[in-house]
């Protein structure tokens, strides 16, 4: 299944679509997410006091890779977000609501590129600033 992703500059973006893996793969690879969020918390638990940026990091990275994966026919994203919301929990920060926008819908096509200039920063930023929007 293909679904549509935004590409390009922030300043030119450009309508794009990626292919959700689904089908047998999607326990392997969610167990994979899983297993990486388990991994960057670890990495969080070791730490003092994690920013809020880190702590966002690792929970914006579970987010793409489950709208990555697109396990669904339906509701891929908002399972998605109901995931982010879980994993912002599990780092001791708020949930928190972003509506869906061109800066959204580019920063998460930036975390879902797959041609090696994959980045969670955009998506980052977003949800700190939601983050810090709700204090």
């Amino acid at each position: 299944m293909t679904f549509p992703i935004v590409m390009g500059a922030r300043e030119a973006p450009h309508p794009g679509s990626r292919r959700g893996s689904g089908g047998k793969q999607v326990r392997q690879n969610l167990g994979r997410a899983m297993a990486a969020f388990r991994r960057d918390l670890d990495a969080l638990d070791a730490k003092r006091r994690p920013s809020i940026d880190e702590a966002a990091r690792a929970a914006v990275k579970l987010y793409a890779k489950v709208v990555g994966i697109h396990p669904f026919f339906d509701g891929n994203g908002r399972t998605a977000w109901a995931v982010v919301n879980y994993a912002l929990q599990r780092c001791g920060l708020v949930t928190i609501a972003v509506p869906p926008s061109d800066a959204t819908r580019w920063a998460l096509g930036r975390a879902l590129r797959q041609d090696g200039s994959q980045s969670y920063e955009p998506l980052t930023e977003l949800a700190v600033s939601a983050i810090r929007d709700s204090a």
